[in-house]
C-alpha cells in the first residue's frame, strides 16, 4: 500500500500577500504593523496558509517561508545587493 502523497492547494490572493511578507522574514506582528490588519488576522491566516502548505500547526514562519518557496506559490524576494565577482579559484571552492 503506498501512502498518499502531500498535495497543497492555493493561496488566495490575500493569503498570497501576506505569505509574501512571510518569506522576506517578518513576523505575525510586523506584518500587521506593515499590512495595516489585526494582529489576530494575521494568526488565523498564517494558520490557513500553514494547514494549505500541510506544515504543523506550531512550525516555525522560516519553514513556512520554504515551503512557500518550494511549492511556487511565491516568488524569491530580490536580492538586496548584487552577488559578488568570484575569481575562478573562488569559483571552484563552490562546487
Amino acid at each position: 500500500m503506498t501512502a498518499p502523497t502531500a498535495t497543497t492547494q492555493h493561496l488566495t490572493p490575500s493569503e498570497q500577500r501576506l505569505a509574501q511578507h512571510v518569506v522576506e522574514s517578518l513576523n505575525a506582528r510586523e506584518i500587521a504593523n506593515v499590512a495595516g490588519l489585526k494582529p489576530t488576522t494575521i494568526y488565523a491566516t498564517l494558520r490557513t496558509v500553514r494547514w494549505k502548505m500541510n506544515c504543523p500547526a506550531r512550525c516555525p514562519l522560516a519553514v513556512v517561508a520554504h515551503h512557500l518557496l518550494a511549492a511556487g506559490e511565491i516568488a524569491a524576494p530580490a536580492p538586496q545587493r548584487p552577488a559578488p565577482d568570484l575569481s575562478a579559484e573562488q569559483d571552484l571552492l563552490l562546487l
